[in-house]
Parts: structure tokens; C-alpha cells; sequence
């Protein structure tokens, strides 16, 4: 019968009930293209399972809401009570699927995870700050009236720049930063100090542009005087019109 089967062109044959299957009908099977499937089931179970066989594009939904992991809560929280799944998919790169996002979820204590550089005060943060979980701070400001939920990472060092802290911790590890780091990071201690020439210059700045600037084969000085220079430059800032008249000489 199972040969009869394959000689008659199906296209799978499925054996239930651990029926044995011949060589002779598994090589006229393989040389016809036939899947061979054996089972435990029985004819009747066989049958159930097929209906339940289904490609999955003809059960799955196609109008799921999708989110990023850098959408906001409050727009996450409208996509899934206004999704009548109650559920969106939550996608990385290329679309790919990285998980699912539902009404329960929001049952829970969600907070966004964040580290405050260059500042450590409420009123200096993003929005929402008092709500986000802070994992870290890393300034050289004075210390603010900040708080935690609990202990956490506080680097403050009194140098003229947060920049000069990031370089040295690159310095501390034995550590290079790429080409474009290094020169944002240079960037920034020169602005941040007026080319070393502010009272709050430390000997950790000036170690930190001697470092930065050999990594990006630039002259700090020369730098630095055109960094300031471009801007100070307000020759390409749009002038007041005249809805902005009571701005004149402001």
C-alpha cells in the first residue's frame, strides 16, 4: 500500500500507529520527492493534528502595533490600550522581533534606566527624571539636591571639565579611544576651560589635552582659539524681524 501510495504521486505519507516503513518504500520515496512522516497517533489522531497544521501566516495577525526600545512609556501605554490585542511587538534593528510589550506589563514599576553626566540637579535633567532610575553620575559640578532609591555609582571630581574625567578613565584602563572620542573629548575641556586659560584648569585637564590631543595629531592652542572663535561667530544667526522689534538691543 505505501508503495502504492508513492508510485501514485502524493506528495507526503504519513504512517500512524509506529506502522514499520520499508527501505524499498523509503528509497521510492526519496527518489519521488515524498515526505515520509511516522507516528504514534493513531488515523484518528493523524487527522486532528492536520487540521490544526496550519501555515502560520494564516492564524497570525499582521496589524500589531510596533514599538522601539526607544519609544516613550506614554506613547507604548496608548498604542496598547488602544490595540484591540492589548499587546504591541517590540522590534530591534532590521525589524527584528525582540519581544512583546502588554497591559500587564504596565502593572509593573517601569522606569527608564539613566546615568546624569555633566550634571547632577533635578532641574538641570530631562523630563521625567524623577521617575527614571538613575544608575549612575559622573560631573564635576557642585553636588546638588538629588536622590536615589538606592546606592549607586558618584564620581565628582573638581576639574574643569566632565570631559578631562571620561579621558582619564580611558588613560586609567591603558585604553585608547577611537579618533572621533578623542576629539570630542578634547573639544570639550578646551571649551569648557577657555583653552585652559579659566581659574578652574586643573594639572588632571592639562594631562588630559596633552593625552587627547597627540591621539588626533592636533595643536590644542590653535584648536582650541578657533573652537572659541566659531562659537562666539553670531554672523549667520537669522536677525530679528519685525515681530521680534521688542527684542531690539536686548
Amino acid at each position: 500500500m505505501q508503495l502504492a501510495l508513492i508510485g501514485a504521486g502524493i506528495a507526503a505519507l504519513i504512517v500512524a500507529d509506529n506502522a514499520p516503513v520499508g527501505e524499498r518504500a523509503i528509497r521510492d520515496a526519496r527518489e519521488r520527492g515524498v515526505a515520509v512522516l511516522s507516528t504514534s497517533l493513531d488515523a484518528f489522531g493523524v487527522g486532528k493534528m492536520i487540521n490544526l497544521s496550519l501555515p502560520a501566516r494564516n492564524v497570525m495577525a499582521t496589524d500589531c502595533p510596533v514599538i522601539t526600545k526607544d519609544t516613550t512609556i506614554d506613547y507604548a501605554k496608548h498604542l496598547v490600550s488602544e490595540s484591540r490585542y492589548r499587546t504591541a511587538c517590540i522590534v530591534g534593528e532590521d525589524n527584528q522581533y525582540l519581544g512583546m510589550l502588554s497591559r500587564n506589563t504596565f502593572l509593573q514599576d517601569v522606569a527608564k534606566q539613566v546615568i546624569l553626566l555633566d550634571h547632577n540637579e533635578y532641574a538641570q535633567a530631562v523630563d521625567g527624571i524623577e521617575t527614571a532610575e538613575i544608575l549612575e553620575i559622573i560631573d564635576h559640578h557642585r553636588i546638588g539636591a538629588i536622590t536615589t532609591l538606592r546606592p549607586i555609582r558618584f564620581f565628582n571630581d573638581p576639574v574643569g571639565s566632565t570631559c578631562t574625567i571620561i579621558a582619564g578613565k580611558y588613560m586609567d584602563s591603558g585604553t585608547d579611544p577611537d579618533f572621533e572620542t578623542a576629539g570630542i573629548l578634547l573639544s570639550g575641556i578646551l571649551s569648557d576651560t577657555l583653552v585652559l586659560r579659566l581659574s578652574t584648569t586643573t594639572d588632571q585637564d592639562l594631562a588630559a589635552v596633552r593625552y587627547l590631543a597627540e591621539l588626533t595629531a592636533t595643536d590644542p592652542e590653535e584648536y582650541g582659539t578657533e573652537l572659541i572663535r566659531k562659537a562666539m561667530d553670531f554672523g549667520d544667526a537669522p536677525r530679528a524681524g519685525p515681530a521680534d522689534s521688542r527684542y531690539e538691543g536686548v
